[in-house]
C-alpha cells in the first residue's frame, strides 16, 4: 500500500482532496492546525517511507504582505519537502497570479510577472523546480480561481460561487466591484481540481512540470452573479469600488492555456462554472 502524505489537509483543497482519497493509500496528514501524524509543517522529516507528497499548505492569501511569513510557509517549507522526499512523487500548489497582469491567455511557457509578493513566492519555488529540478518528476499545479458552494468558510478570499451565495441567503444582495461584466476569469470548480490532482497521483509524468489548472473559459463576475439570482429566482446586484491597496495588482482578466494538462494525458471535461450554478440543488 502506498503512503500519501497531504500537507494543508484542513485547508480549501487539502480538505477537499482528503476526503476523497482511494482507500487503498495510506494517508498521513499535516497541518498548521493540527499534526496528528507527527508531520509539523515546519519541520517535516522521516519522508523516506512517504510514495507521494500533495503539498497543498501555504499561505493562499494572494493580498498578504508578511514577506517572513510568505518566505517561512510558501518557499522555505516547499524547499524542505523537496529537499527531504527525493524518492517521492511531490505535487504542489503553485498559482496563477505568477504570471500577473495580463489580457490574453497564458500557457506554461509564457515570462512570468509576478506583482504580489505572494505571487513572488510562487514564482520562485517554480523556478526553481524547472530550472534545478527538473529530472525530479515534481508537478506543480498553477491554479487558476478556484471555487465551490461550499467548504470555504477558512479562506481569507473566498470564490464568488461561494461568497455570492452567503450573500443571497443572508441579505439577497450581491456586491460586485464597479464594471464586473469586464471582470474575467478563468474559474474550475473544486471538484474539477481534485480530479486533475487525483490523476497526477495515479499517473506518472518524464521530467518535472508546472501546469495549468483551469478550464481554458473565462467567465464574468457580473455572469456568475446573473446565473446565480437566476437559479436561485430572487436577488438583485449591488456595487462598489475596488479597495484601493488591490488596484496595482488585481488581475482583471485570466485565462489557462491547458494544452499541456491535455496534452499529459488528462481528457476528463473540464465544465464551466456557470454549468454548476445550473445543475446546483439547493
Amino acid at each position: 500500500m502506498k503512503r500519501i502524505l497531504i500537507t494543508g489537509h484542513d485547508g480549501f483543497i487539502g480538505s477537499n482532496l482528503l476526503s476523497c482519497i482511494d482507500s487503498n493509500y495510506e494517508v498521513k496528514k499535516s497541518d498548521y492546525s493540527s499534526y496528528s501524524d507527527g508531520y509539523h509543517p515546519d519541520n517535516i522529516t522521516d519522508l523516506s517511507k512517504i510514495d507521494i507528497v500533495v503539498h497543498m499548505g501555504a499561505i493562499s492569501s494572494t493580498n498578504s504582505i508578511d514577506k517572513e511569513e510568505l518566505f517561512q510557509k510558501n518557499i522555505f517549507n516547499t524547499l524542505n519537502i523537496f529537499s527531504k522526499a527525493k524518492h517521492a512523487k511531490i505535487i504542489y500548489a503553485s498559482s496563477a497570479s505568477t504570471y500577473g497582469l495580463c489580457n490574453s491567455k497564458r500557457s506554461e511557457l509564457d515570462e512570468l510577472n509576478p506583482q504580489s509578493i505572494y505571487a513572488k513566492s510562487k514564482s520562485i519555488v517554480d523556478n526553481i523546480v524547472l530550472n534545478f529540478l527538473s529530472d525530479r518528476k515534481i508537478v506543480g499545479l498553477r491554479f487558476f480561481n478556484v471555487c465551490s458552494f461550499s467548504s470555504e468558510s477558512n479562506k481569507t478570499q473566498p470564490s464568488p460561487t461561494y461568497s455570492f451565495m452567503q450573500q443571497l441567503i443572508e441579505t439577497k444582495k450581491i456586491k460586485l466591484f464597479a464594471n464586473s461584466d469586464k471582470i474575467f476569469r478563468d474559474f474550475i470548480f473544486i471538484d474539477d481540481v481534485i480530479k486533475i490532482i487525483k490523476y497526477f497521483i495515479e499517473h506518472d509524468i518524464d521530467k518535472s512540470r508546472i501546469i495549468n489548472v483551469g478550464t481554458g473559459n473565462p467567465i464574468s463576475f457580473e455572469s456568475i452573479a446573473d446565473s446565480m439570482i437566476n437559479k436561485f429566482g430572487f436577488g438583485e446586484k449591488t456595487y462598489i469600488k475596488k479597495p484601493s491597496d488591490i488596484l496595482s495588482s488585481y488581475q482583471n482578466y485570466t485565462e489557462a492555456d491547458i494544452t499541456l494538462l491535455r496534452h499529459l494525458g488528462y481528457n476528463n471535461e473540464i465544465p464551466s462554472v456557470l454549468d454548476y450554478i445550473k445543475k446546483y440543488e439547493h
